[in-house]
């Protein structure tokens, strides 16, 4: 509980955490800051490597909580600028033999 306190209305927690523990961590920050604030869960590769007998585990998890989810800052890293680039061929200074 003292977590969810130390933030501000907007603030925002982040757990990198990996499959074998991501349910039961969901649990534990679903009872500290709510089910509702949970913003979203993130999957990353973490590695390519092989190694296991069975399927290999190359993905963590993000878990972003938010204080409150309405009050939550949220900056897009990419916005479109509504402008669309197109690539053309350079014009060619000589015209087809014959042409008019």
């Amino acid at each position: 509980m003292v977590a969810r306190e130390l933030l501000t209305e907007s603030g925002s927690v982040f757990v990198q955490i990996g499959d074998e523990n991501v349910q039961l961590v969901r649990l534990v920050l679903d009872e500290v800051f709510g089910a509702d604030n949970l913003v979203a869960q993130i999957p990353f590769k973490k590695t390519s490597a092989v190694g296991s007998d069975l399927l290999d585990s190359v993905n963590d998890y993000l878990l972003w909580y938010a204080r409150d989810r309405d009050q939550v800052k949220y900056r897009q890293l990419y916005q479109p600028t509504g402008r669309t680039r197109t690539l053309s061929r350079p014009s060619s200074s000589r015209t087809a033999a014959g042409a008019d």
